[in-house]
């Protein structure tokens, strides 16, 4: 098995969503992540301000290995713009998967 993350902007979101839906992917994992860029100047409201933290959305999404490059390319188009923005999207492979609801070895592991 394969698993896929990717680190995008929080407003692609929807649009990765889609993306995977209609490639047949139905299920996938998010959670936050905050990305260090080098320092930026951002103008808010005529301040400006130092930033160095980018908040992100971390999607992860556990495959077969046949799948993985597929999915990391639907991915990988769907967040695409014309500015570089530290998105990214990796595959890693997964040795052991143990489903924690019908857990095979009656133990825990």
């Amino acid at each position: 098995m394969k698993l896929v993350t990717a680190i995008i902007s929080e407003h692609r979101l929807g649009t990765v969503k889609a993306a995977l839906l209609a490639f047949g992917v139905p299920e996938l994992s998010v959670s936050e992540a905050g990305v260090r860029l080098a320092g930026e100047a951002r103008t808010y409201r005529g301040t400006v301000y130092e930033v160095d933290i980018f908040p992100r959305l971390r999607i992860e999404v556990l495959c077969d290995f046949l799948d993985a490059e597929d999915i990391a390319r639907v991915i990988a188009s769907a967040v695409r713009t014309e500015v570089g923005g530290g998105e990214k999207v990796w595959v890693s492979d997964i040795d052991l998967v143990i489903p924690v609801s019908a857990c095979p070895y009656g133990a825990v592991v």
